[in-house]
């Protein structure tokens, strides 16, 4: 009789410890899920905040580019005269 609670003990142990690592187990398994998903979330934000920088920058440079420089060749920045008097030629953009 003994002998028979011993072993049901010792079974409802082993029961008990393996669903205690599988509860852990997947615990984990869910916590590495939600991380991973954060990351890739987190990624495709830079992702689009990269693109945005990248956009504005190019049309900033289009601004500068089609400004361009004065008829006679003279970048823009540069010192020039108009009938003797000196001027800086600048861009009108941002």
């Amino acid at each position: 009789m003994k002998s028979e609670r011993a072993s049901a003990l010792v079974v409802v142990l082993a029961c008990t410890v393996i669903l205690s690592v599988l509860l852990v187990s997947y615990l984990v398994s869910m916590q590495l899920d939600r991380l991973s998903t954060q990351n890739y979330s987190n990624s495709l934000k830079a992702q689009e905040i990269g693109q945005g920088a990248m956009q504005e920058i190019l049309g900033d440079l289009r601004l500068e580019i089609d400004a361009g420089s004065l008829a006679d060749g003279t970048p823009p920045g540069a010192a020039y005269s108009v009938n003797g008097s000196n001027r800086i030629y600048i861009p009108a953009t941002n």
